[in-house]
Formats: structure tokens, sequence, C-alpha cells
């Protein structure tokens, strides 16, 4: 079975980009955001994400380059293991 070479692609800091990063992610879908989305800069980071300046050129080679890099295991990774009941349980338990 040949893998998609889907990318999803951010390109503006929209309300509600969190979860759609996230979603990509949790599909091993490698996500490219722009460097002026402080919501989802984080996500990308710890998941394997690409972070680039918001201009046509800067996000075309990075889909470019992200479609040889498929799939993004570390984003799948990073949502299994830190988007989890328990994880969200036990950072209320530190926030009280």
């Amino acid at each position: 079975m040949a893998m998609s070479k889907t990318v999803v692609v951010l390109p503006v800091p929209e309300i509600g980009g969190q979860r759609t990063v996230l979603e990509a992610m949790a599909m091993a879908l490698p996500v490219i955001v722009p460097n002026d989305a402080p919501l989802v800069i984080e996500f990308a980071e710890k998941g394997g994400g690409t972070i680039v300046e918001p201009t046509p050129e800067a996000i075309r080679a990075a889909i470019l380059k992200a479609r040889e890099e498929l799939p993004n295991t570390k984003g799948c990774d990073y949502i299994q293991s830190e988007m989890t009941e328990q994880h969200y349980a036990d950072r209320i338990k530190e926030a009280l």
C-alpha cells in the first residue's frame, strides 16, 4: 500500500488551527505552520512539524521537503504520549 503524499499546511494563524495540527500529527502527516502562529508553534516543535516564514516561497519549499519525509512518526508519537486523558488529569492536579 502506497503512502499518501499528503501534507497539512496551516497558512495563517487562525483560531482553531491547533486542532487541525494535532489531528494531522495523530495521522502521522507532516505539518507546516507559519512562524507567526504562536498557538501551534509548540505543537509543531514537539511533534516534528516545520515552522516557516509565511511566504509562498517558504511554504512551497517546506511542502516539497515534507513530501519526501513521510510519514511524520514523531508527530504521531507525540500525540500518543502527550495528548492522553492521564496527561491532562496530571496537569490539572499540578495546577491545584
